[in-house]
C-alpha cells in the first residue's frame, strides 16, 4: 500500500523470505483504524460506523423496552464504549467536510432511532 502522490501507480513486486510475492491492498488495520491508499493520509470510517451500529443495536436489543431514552441516551454518552468506538483514533486524521458529515450523519441517525423522529408522516410527529 501507498500513501502520497503516486499511491496508485505499481511498484516493484516485493517477495516474502519464502519468495511468495508480497499481497498489495488498498486499505489496512493498525491498531484498530484502517488506512486507506490515498494522496494523503486518511483512514475509512466504515468499519468504525459499522461497530458503532454493532454496539448501539446491542444495547437496543436489551433495553429499549426496559429503560427510558436518557437512561440508553446515558449509556452512549462518550464516556461509554459506543461512541468510543465510533470517534476511537480519529485524533490522528484530519477528516474533511465529508467525513464529518458522515460522523453526524451516523449519530443523528442512532438519535432519531432513539427518539422515534424518523418518520415521514406528520400525523405521528405531532400530537393533535
Amino acid at each position: 500500500m501507498r500513501i502520497g502522490p503516486l499511491y496508485n501507480v505499481p511498484g516493484a513486486n516485493i517477495a516474502t523470505y519464502q519468495d511468495q510475492p508480497l499481497q498489495r491492498v488498498s486499505e489496512l488495520r493498525y491498531l484498530g483504524v484502517f488506512i486507506v491508499s490515498s494522496r494523503s493520509f486518511k483512514c475509512s470510517l466504515v468499519y468504525a460506523k459499522r461497530s458503532f451500529y454493532a454496539a448501539i443495536n446491542g444495547l437496543f436489543g436489551k433495553l429499549l423496552n426496559l429503560a427510558s431514552e436518557e437512561v440508553i441516551l446515558e449509556l452512549i454518552k462518550i464516556k461509554t464504549k459506543c461512541t468510543q468506538v465510533l470517534l476511537y483514533g480519529l485524533e490522528c486524521f484530519h477528516l474533511g467536510n465529508a467525513d464529518l458529515q458522515s460522523l453526524d450523519f451516523t449519530y443523528n441517525h442512532f438519535c432519531m432511532k432513539l427518539f422515534k423522529s424518523g418518520t415521514s408522516r406528520l400525523s405521528e410527529v405531532f400530537w393533535y
